[in-house]
């Protein structure tokens, strides 16, 4: 009745049929002690007069379809007598083996019984006399399940030569060739009775036929072996049909109608050239006919009119650059991109337009890439503008752009996660002398993040951006630092470092900033005189309104060009609200203006006494001296697992350790842990 959707699970049952021997010997050992038993129900076709098979216990599904009329029968051991109930209703009593639900004629005419189709509890009682007579044994209960036509189960992907099994297959599938084995095959597990079979058709083929186990759209390959199916790129349509009886005759069960996309998910781009996909959708990068071409922008339009998950590969000679002469790079789907992985392959749009904009459910995976000269002069993000996706970039750096907001990157309304990787030299705006357009514009050098915006900067380098407000950073939304260095950035107005605003009226009043052992330091605000002195505030980080947590973090060596007795000088920190230092910061200058309160492990210094971080410049990192006052303070904030000791600081190398000689290794505030005393 029941062809098994893997031959796994045939392994399975005849292991199970072997435990059942063992347990009826047992049981009928037993039974001359215990009394009378019922060992198990099997089902009868009362046309045939004949067994069909055994029910499984407890629960079973009965096909109707493929029988002339049907009967259960009760196997017992020392039973003369059984009683069924059907449902809880008494039906009969049978004296004469074999005890069955719709009786025989004492003769080997087994009648038919009138089951209707649904749900059905099957209740059997054993007596030691005839007629419900003498000692009653245990009553056994099956629950059972009665379907007039027989049915799919289900469709499953397997290796055809090895037969382990790969995937259950669903409505609509990927089934992507560079992750399956070289042979596959499609198998159908059914509930039907003896004697079904199965009409597979794939496409427009003529449709085929199966009539024994396994059941495979490609047929048998010999004993123990599938035909492998040819799988070809492109979308198919695989229809199954179970029929009751063989060739496909008697009663159909419903057609199943499966999408099957088969992809190779790696494309390789092999030309610096830019342009468009030939046939988008044809799962083949090519910008010209025959030619093989694969340029970046033709593997994402592939990617795009997809809708997979794909990865991109690029493969072009090293330190040859891939130049935009068509505009930016649009993706809308799930891809990867990888570069060269000795050195980050560059992306140079010469100034022409933005690089790469990340659209509605779009997710990015971008790795070792260089994205270099994007304008998004009139738009956000010079290099990435992230309008309502996802993109994460790892060992990548994003240079020399720039745009109105968000002269590297701008966050609209999606997400951002940088890992290892440096936001450097880029610009908002027209250059810090020039106070155009007000508002948002002209805001985040390196990076800007919208109200509905959301970034991640993890071990990254935000370094010498420049913008009105914000040199690195201009956060609207919800933004988390850690392990990171943002230096040597610079401001026209505020915010050298870091400018962190919630906005006054909306629904999403956001402006959440956290800052976690980083490094900020060398940054400069105040480099035009233009705008009000109440607004060139913060070297370091400017907070206007939002939430700012800060812990274990390096925070000094910045300016914002007034003098220590200047209503608004803030070389380092300035907040209308109360900034949450979460502990062991390093702060060179903190008053009035920064607008914070010391708690445990803190280091304060104040206007007329900065307090020295005692950092040594290495390249793009700056690294605590020993007897810096950053050295072994960082602490733990339970319920709070950014505030904790990460187990590497930016460079890679393992925290905590030991940087003060006392003997015990505490991690360092700051994005560079202090070397190991010797």
């Amino acid at each position: 009745m029941f062809a098994t959707i893997s031959r796994a699970i045939a392994a399975i049952i005849l292991a199970i049929a072997l435990v059942a021997t063992s347990v009826l010997f047992d049981q009928r050992q037993a039974s001359a002690q215990a009394g009378p038993l019922v060992l198990d129900f099997v089902l009868f076709d009362a046309g045939t007069n004949a067994p069909v098979r055994t029910l499984y216990p407890d629960h079973d599904t009965i096909v109707l379809a493929g029988l002339d009329g049907l009967n259960i029968a009760a196997d017992t051991i020392g039973a003369r007598s059984v009683s069924f109930r059907l449902d809880g209703v008494l039906i009969r009593t049978e004296s004469n083996p074999p005890f069955l639900l719709g009786s025989d004629n004492n003769e080997g005419d087994v009648y038919g019984f009138e089951l209707t189709a649904g749900r059905h509890q099957l209740t059997a009682t054993p007596y030691s006399g005839t007629a419900a007579s003498g000692e009653a044994g245990t009553s056994t209960s099956i629950d059972l399940t009665v379907i007039e036509a027989p049915t799919l189960q289900g469709l499953l992907l397997s290796n055809s030569d090895s037969a382990a099994e790969l995937a259950l297959l669903r409505s609509d599938n990927v089934l992507d060739l560079k992750q399956l084995p070289r042979n596959v095959a499609i198998e159908a597990g059914i509930i039907a009775n003896p004697g079904a079979s199965v009409s597979f058709q794939w496409d427009d083929d003529e449709p085929h036929v199966e009539n024994n186990a396994p059941f495979s759209v490609s047929g048998d390959g010999g004993p123990g072996r599938l035909r492998p199916l040819r799988l070809e790129l492109g979308r198919h349509t695989l229809r199954v049909t179970v029929w009751s009886g063989q060739d496909g005759t008697g009663v159909a069960s419903e057609t199943v109608s499966l999408s099957i996309l088969v992809i190779r998910s790696n494309y390789v781009v092999n030309t610096t050239a830019d342009g468009h996909d030939r046939l988008p959708g044809d799962l083949h990068c090519e910008v010209t006919r025959g030619e093989n071409d694969c340029s970046l922008r033709a593997a994402i339009e592939e990617a795009n009119a997809v809708r997979a998950a794909m990865k991109i590969g690029i493969a072009t000679p090293q330190g040859e650059s891939l130049t935009l002469e068509l505009g930016p790079l649009e993706i809308s789907s799930r891809l990867s991109i990888r570069g060269n992985s000795y050195e980050p392959t560059t992306i140079d749009a010469h100034g022409r337009s933005q690089i790469l904009i990340v659209k509605q459910r779009a997710v990015a995976h971008l790795h070792n890439l260089r994205l270099v000269n994007g304008d998004g002069s009139l738009s956000r993000g010079g290099a990435v503008h992230v309008a309502k996706g996802h993109a994460y970039f790892y060992d990548s750096e994003i240079s020399d752009n720039q745009a109105n907001i968000g002269g590297g990157i701008a966050v609209s309304r999606g997400f951002i996660k940088l890992t290892r990787t440096r936001v450097n030299g880029n610009r908002a705006g027209h250059g810090i002398a020039s106070f155009g357009g007000g508002g948002a514009t002209q805001r985040g050098g390196g990076i800007w993040i919208s109200k509905r915006g959301v970034a991640v900067i993890d071990s990254s380098e935000i370094l010498e951006n420049e913008a009105i407000r914000g040199g690195g950073i201009s956060n609207y939304g919800s933004t988390l630092i850690i392990n990171s260095t943002i230096a040597r950035n610079r401001a026209g107005s505020g915010g050298g470092a870091i400018e962190n605003i919630r906005v006054s009226t909306g629904p999403r009043r956001r402006g959440n900033l956290v800052i976690s052992y980083s490094t900020i330091t060398e940054n400069l605000a105040n480099q035009s005189a233009r705008d009000g002195e109440d607004r060139r505030t913060g070297g370091g980080v400017r907070n206007i309104g939002g939430r700012l947590r800060i812990g274990s973090s390096i925070v000094a060596g910045n300016s914002n060009g007034f003098e220590p007795r200047h209503e608004y000088y803030s070389p380092d920190c300035y907040s209308t609200v109360a900034i949450e230092s979460q502990g062991s910061n390093v702060i060179g200058v903190v008053d009035e203006a920064c607008n914070t309160t010391g708690v445990a492990g803190d280091r304060f210094g104040t206007g007329f006494d900065p307090l020295d971080p005692q950092l040594q410049p290495n390249n793009d990192y700056y690294l605590p001296r020993r007897g810096s006052p950053a050295t072994d303070i960082g602490i733990d904030v339970g319920g709070w697992p950014s505030f904790n000791c990460p187990d590497f600081d930016q460079t890679g190398d393992r925290r905590p350790l030991d940087g003060n000689g006392d003997g015990v290794s505490r991690c360092d505030a700051g994005a560079i842990e202090v070397r190991a005393f010797s």
